[in-house]
């Protein structure tokens, strides 16, 4: 079975113990201040040359 990442590593800032997401906080801290709100991107802007795709997504519930 196919899978398909849709988040990216340290980039939650909740700081949970047992959490295998995180592997730096110097780095969590940085992902969180390059975070746009209005960007489509989770980290950083869409900058000229990026593409993005739509991907189709089946469900096996």
């Amino acid at each position: 079975m196919q899978s398909v990442d849709i988040g990216a590593y340290d980039t939650c800032s909740h700081g949970c113990l047992y959490c295998y997401a995180n592997t730096d906080t110097k780095t969590v801290h940085r992902n969180r201040r390059l975070h746009d709100p209005s960007s489509p991107l989770l980290i950083g802007r869409m900058e000229e040359g990026d593409v993005v795709k739509e991907r189709a997504i089946r469900s096996f519930t």
